[in-house]
């Protein structure tokens, strides 16, 4: 998982939950204001892509991740013309 040094540092934060979770995690973000086009990435512990979604018009998102292995993962978010939200979280499935 590379964060380039070109990526701008935005004030934009998410929080994940439930976490540790088994079938299903949520993405809010701190601020209520709607994204569009927010592209969700999902890297494993060495750092390798696993999956990505896709979702539209929102604050809050659902993402299914029943079909994860149990383990360690972080998820890094793209928003509007893959503008990197710079913080990543790190999720743990059960």
């Amino acid at each position: 998982l590379n964060i380039n040094e070109d990526e701008k540092e935005c004030d934009v934060s998410f929080h994940v939950y439930p976490n540790p979770a088994h079938d299903k995690v949520f993405i809010r973000f701190a601020e209520k204001n709607i994204y569009e086009n927010v592209s969700i990435s999902i890297y494993n512990q060495y750092g390798v892509y696993v999956k990505s979604y896709k979702t539209k018009n929102s604050y809050l998102f659902e993402i299914d991740i029943s079909e994860l292995n149990k383990g360690i993962y972080f998820i890094q978010l793209f928003y509007d013309n893959n503008q990197t939200i710079s913080i990543i979280e790190k999720l743990i499935v059960l």
